[in-house]
């Protein structure tokens, strides 16, 4: 009689933390080395803390940059912790990159690091990302899914920023992730502050908040807007034009296929198709036989979303 036998296969060895940082501040910040690191157990990223700031700066910016591109990559990567981990770096540069490589993160803790670092940070790189990701509680706050009192550090953070932002592109990130929040009042005054504004960034950010914010009351101004002067202006006007859904734009819009500025060409045909409704694929067709090769996928893409939401709102083509 024989017998056959079975092996458990035998289990990865330990990975060596050190020895592996060793090899990161070499200059070495191989894609498949940082992988063996996804998921850390506590101890792991006890032991990272530890040795964190003995890494050169460039070597944590390479490896966070390279952190983030997997885990944009491959779902099954987890680098969360690390990122958590560089919002407490000594560097802008790194903290700017692990809070936005954190985007995705709605719980409450990132809420709450985010709201103490926005009180304090004098960086303007990273104050932008904290601005960023505020964006997604400021959109939480709107479907009612905060309590008050999150609620409330989201806009204390938020209209901190805008008052006092490094720089013009902080506050601009600022107001347009608090523009979510329509039924607030203060964010309704601060667009028409920065609409008026002379300056033209200030502007074009106001005509993106609009377009999230929502209000009626700022459809005839971005219609106004789909025809100034300046293209920044026009393609933040096609865009928020596209947010509201309204068919009314939907002629100028289809005029913009003209426009001088490539963005604002693509950006106005995108909108036309997040309308969605039967005169919006009508218009969609017939563009198709009107634009030059480069811009039909742009089409096709507009033409597939407008279809969609045709059918999901129940209306005929």
């Amino acid at each position: 009689m024989s017998f056959t036998t079975s092996q458990e296969p035998t289990p990865d060895p330990p990975i060596n933390l050190q020895e592996l940082l060793q090899e990161f501040a070499s200059g070495n910040v191989d894609p498949a080395r940082v992988a063996e690191i996804s998921d850390p157990s506590r101890e792991q990223i006890q032991d990272m803390r530890n040795s964190w700031n003995t890494l050169p700066v460039e070597t944590r910016r390479e490896l966070l940059r390279e952190m983030r591109r997997q885990s944009e990559e491959n779902l099954a990567l987890e680098f969360t912790r690390y990122f958590r981990l560089a919002m407490g770096d000594k560097d802008d540069e790194v903290r700017a990159i692990g809070i936005r490589a954190l985007w995705e993160d709605d719980t409450p803790s990132f809420l709450d690091n985010l709201a103490a670092l926005a009180e304090i940070e004098e960086s303007p790189a990273v104050q932008e990302a904290i601005a960023l990701s505020l964006g997604t509680f400021s959109y939480m706050v709107e479907l009612d899914e905060l309590d008050p009192e999150p609620a409330a550090k989201t806009q204390r953070a938020l209209f901190h920023l805008i008052e006092n932002g490094g720089n013009w592109m902080v506050r601009r990130r600022a107001l347009e992730s608090a523009a979510y929040m329509s039924r607030n009042q203060r964010v309704r005054t601060e667009i028409q502050r920065a609409y008026e504004s002379d300056f033209e960034q200030e502007c074009a950010g106001a005509l993106v908040a609009m377009g999230r914010n929502l209000n009626p009351d700022w459809f005839p101004i971005i219609l106004q807007e789909l025809t100034n002067e300046d293209p920044d202006i026009r393609c933040e006007a096609a865009r928020a034009a596209g947010e509201f859904g309204d068919p009314v734009a939907i002629d100028q819009l289809s005029k913009m296929i003209d426009d001088e500025d490539e963005e604002v060409r693509e950006v106005s045909v995108r909108s036309i198709g997040q309308i969605g409704d039967k005169k919006a694929i009508d218009t969609l067709r017939y563009l198709d036989t009107q634009v030059p090769e480069e811009l039909k996928p742009t089409i096709e893409v507009a033409l597939e979303e407008a279809r969609f939401l045709s059918e999901s709102t129940g209306l005929e083509e």
